[in-house]
């Protein structure tokens, strides 16, 4: 377990559980290609993949078990990420 993503070695594989305010559609669920009406925004919470990492702004890139995106910036403050 990782307290902190600056001690998370660099090349290593690392699964984390993360939480976002985004836009989501009627079943929770951030919108896709599906045409699902839109409930409107709300917290999002899943398990992801650490794909890319910025230790200057704090910031990873996940990839999202549930919905397989990519490209989901999340800051790496306490309760935004939990590794």
């Amino acid at each position: 377990m990782y307290d902190s993503i600056a001690d998370v070695k660099e090349g290593t594989s690392i699964a984390c559980k993360f939480k976002v305010h985004t836009m989501l559609d009627t079943f929770g669920r951030p919108p896709g290609l599906s045409d699902t009406p839109l409930k409107g925004p709300g917290d999002y919470e899943s398990l992801g993949v650490i794909m890319k990492r910025d230790s200057e702004k704090q910031l990873v890139e996940l990839e999202d078990t549930k919905s397989k995106r990519v490209s989901l910036s999340v800051g790496t403050t306490a309760g935004t990420l939990m590794m």
